[in-house]
């Protein structure tokens, strides 16, 4: 899994900021050049073994890597990513990917990570923020 760094561009480079965070608890400021991917009926797996664990644990980041169009997902939020982020670059305003599941600590950690990965591979630049990656696990997300 990659994790990457949480800073900004210093450069002329498109910027993308791909945010996870909890669909249940609050969600971060939707101000700018915003793109929402709400997984809470997306992507679905069985949670029994993975009660406690975050999108951090391997075991996890491969069943939902597994999950059947996961890759799709991932494929077409990159691209209108990636077609937002140049009309944002002059004006220093980092285009932002929100993704959100229920508790916002298994799923949205894993597909926000695959995001930025994805998008640095194309060669642009991408950071990563976990809103909630620390707060409480639920039972099911």
């Amino acid at each position: 899994m990659v994790v990457l760094a949480s800073v900004y561009s210093v450069n002329s480079v498109s910027l993308v900021v791909v945010e996870s965070f909890s669909l249940g608890r609050r969600v971060p400021s939707a101000l700018g050049p915003v793109l929402l991917l709400d997984l809470r009926c997306q992507l679905l797996f069985p949670h029994w073994g993975f009660e406690g664990v975050t999108g951090r644990d391997e075991e996890l980041v491969r069943e939902t890597l597994a999950l059947p169009g996961v890759f799709t997902v991932v494929e077409r939020t990159v691209e209108a990513a990636l077609v937002l982020a140049p009309l944002n670059t002059g004006r220093d305003v980092p285009t932002r990917v929100l993704v959100g599941c229920r508790s916002g600590r298994r799923r949205s950690v894993v597909l926000a990570e695959v995001i930025a990965a994805s998008i640095i591979g194309r060669g642009r630049e991408a950071v990563v923020k976990h809103h909630h990656l620390h707060g409480t696990v639920t039972g099911s997300e």
